[in-house]
């Protein structure tokens, strides 16, 4: 401050707001719309009034567009590398739009299109991180960014290991017991438990992988498990073991025969031996029909050749 200036005086819209100030600047933290206004100032001197005005400034203040929202298709956020998941930047109805911009962890990402869509065809672990996005427009000449959106995580992990089901026969108290085993060939550390089913039912859950199931009238059937982990509060599943059938017998001869076929589709034993039987059945039929239309067809003739011969 010069020695002859003694404070300054800050005006807005001609009130006062700042009298006889120490500091030649007035600062303002944060911006709200009800600051625009008209600005001028004056300095005080000794032993004199103050100062003419200043120019006026006419401060426009505007308020930052409104966020967009982020989402994830499909809608979680947990996902297995080679999956597929469409990052979308959602405006407010803000066709002005001049540009949309979406970031992972921070960092801008050039892969995006210009509205906003990023498409993963086949997730890496890389796309692992945290993601927003934000647009701009123009206001009066000037681009201006909009607030950003909500925080979307996105997690790619490898599909848990296919376990493997064992089982062994045991006799406890004259009650006859199986405890089955759900086996990590290699020791997978971020296991957090598995699933038991029979015949495509889940019949057990534990963190642990052992099963002891008592012998009982519903006990026969074909048997497998999977791993899973937990992520995010979600849950994802392993592929399924190869199925076992177990039944009240110590010893059984048959299996359980899936095929993982391109349609979807299982076909076993029993379901060929049903089909066969179908079959073989008509055309047993279809050969009992066509034998009774030739013998017809034979007893015409020859009832024809003989009413000739007596003519």
């Amino acid at each position: 401050m010069p020695l002859t200036v003694t404070g300054y005086n800050f005006f807005k819209d001609s009130m006062v707001i700042a009298n006889n100030s120490t500091s030649d600047r007035l600062t303002m933290p944060s911006l709200s719309i009800t600051n625009a206004g008209n600005y001028f100032c004056t300095y005080n001197r000794y032993a004199s009034s103050s100062s003419p005005e200043s120019h006026h400034i006419d401060l426009k203040v505007i308020e930052r567009p409104s966020a967009p929202t982020l989402l994830l298709s499909p809608e979680r956020n947990v996902f297995v590398v080679n999956q597929s998941v469409v990052i979308r930047c959602f405006l407010p109805g803000r066709p002005d739009a001049t540009e949309i911009n979406l970031y992972q962890n921070g960092a801008i990402i050039y892969g995006s299109d210009n509205l906003g869509v990023l498409s993963l065809a086949s997730t890496e672990k890389r796309n692992t991180g945290n993601y927003t996005c934000e647009y701009k427009i123009v206001i009066a000449g000037r681009t201006v960014d909009s607030h950003p959106s909500n925080e979307a995580t996105l997690v790619v992990i490898d599909l848990p290991p296919t376990p493997v089901l064992r089982h062994a026969y045991s006799l406890q108290n004259n009650s006859r017991e199986v405890e089955i085993t759900c086996e990590i060939p290699n020791p997978f550390s971020s296991i957090h438990g598995y699933r038991l089913y029979r015949n495509g039912g889940e019949v057990s859950s534990s963190q642990g992988n052992r099963f002891v199931k008592n012998y009982s009238l519903e006990f026969d059937g074909c048997y497998y498990c999977r791993s899973f982990v937990k992520i995010l509060r979600e849950e994802i599943l392993s592929r399924k073991s190869d199925e076992v059938f177990l039944t009240l017998e110590e010893r059984s001869r048959r299996s359980c025969q899936t095929q993982n076929s391109a349609s979807g589709y299982d076909l076993s034993n029993e379901g060929i031996k049903l089909y066969g039987s179908i079959l073989i059945g008509k055309v047993i039929v279809l050969i009992s029909i066509l034998l009774i239309f030739g013998l017809y067809l034979l007893v015409l003739h020859l009832s024809s050749q003989k009413s000739q011969s007596e003519e």
